[in-house]
Protein backbone atom coordinates (compact mmCIF):
# COMPACT_ATOMS: atom_id res chain seq x y z
CA UNK A 1 0.00 0.00 0.00
CA UNK A 2 1.40 3.66 -0.73
CA UNK A 3 -0.51 6.59 1.72
CA UNK A 4 -3.12 3.85 2.55
CA UNK A 5 -4.25 3.07 -0.97
CA UNK A 6 -3.55 -0.39 -2.67
CA UNK A 7 -0.60 -0.84 -5.26
CA UNK A 8 -1.52 -2.92 -8.32
CA UNK A 9 1.48 -4.38 -9.80
CA UNK A 10 2.53 -3.28 -12.90
CA UNK A 11 5.11 -2.57 -15.60
CA UNK A 12 6.81 -0.04 -12.72
CA UNK A 13 5.40 -1.47 -9.23
CA UNK A 14 6.63 -5.37 -9.20
CA UNK A 15 6.36 -7.75 -6.29
CA UNK A 16 9.42 -9.50 -6.12
CA UNK A 17 9.34 -13.28 -3.76
CA UNK A 18 13.06 -14.86 -3.14
CA UNK A 19 12.82 -18.72 -2.36
CA UNK A 20 8.97 -18.24 -1.19
CA UNK A 21 10.13 -16.46 2.07
CA UNK A 22 11.23 -12.92 1.01
CA UNK A 23 9.39 -10.20 -1.15
CA UNK A 24 10.39 -6.92 -1.70
CA UNK A 25 8.07 -4.56 -3.88
CA UNK A 26 10.57 -3.22 -7.09
CA UNK A 27 9.52 0.25 -8.09
CA UNK A 28 11.16 1.05 -11.91
CA UNK A 29 11.48 4.60 -13.30
CA UNK A 30 11.00 6.28 -9.66
CA UNK A 31 8.75 9.48 -10.20
CA UNK A 32 8.19 12.02 -7.46
CA UNK A 33 4.92 11.13 -7.18
CA UNK A 34 5.58 7.79 -6.14
CA UNK A 35 6.98 9.58 -2.28
CA UNK A 36 4.58 8.45 -0.26
CA UNK A 37 4.08 5.85 3.34
CA UNK A 38 4.27 2.23 1.59
CA UNK A 39 3.18 -0.04 4.29
CA UNK A 40 3.47 -4.03 3.41
CA UNK A 41 1.54 -6.70 5.73
CA UNK A 42 1.99 -10.99 5.77
CA UNK A 43 -0.17 -13.00 7.56
CA UNK A 44 0.13 -17.19 7.32
CA UNK A 45 -1.10 -19.82 9.92
CA UNK A 46 1.44 -18.76 12.65
CA UNK A 47 0.12 -15.06 12.43
CA UNK A 48 0.60 -11.94 10.83
CA UNK A 49 3.18 -8.80 10.72
CA UNK A 50 3.41 -5.18 9.14
CA UNK A 51 6.03 -2.91 8.22
CA UNK A 52 6.02 0.51 7.03
CA UNK A 53 9.27 2.60 5.34
CA UNK A 54 8.76 6.45 4.35
CA UNK A 55 10.25 7.17 0.71
CA UNK A 56 11.02 10.50 -0.40
CA UNK A 57 11.92 10.72 -4.21
CA UNK A 58 13.92 14.01 -4.83
CA UNK A 59 14.68 15.38 -8.10
CA UNK A 60 17.67 15.92 -9.26
CA UNK A 61 19.11 19.11 -9.98
CA UNK A 62 19.46 20.74 -13.72
CA UNK A 63 23.28 21.67 -13.83
CA UNK A 64 23.74 24.78 -15.84
CA UNK A 65 26.31 25.35 -18.33
CA UNK A 66 27.49 28.78 -19.52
Amino acid sequence: MRDGKVIDTSDRFKLLNFNNEIYSLLIQDVKLGDTGRYTCWARNKFGEAMTEAYLNVISESSSVII
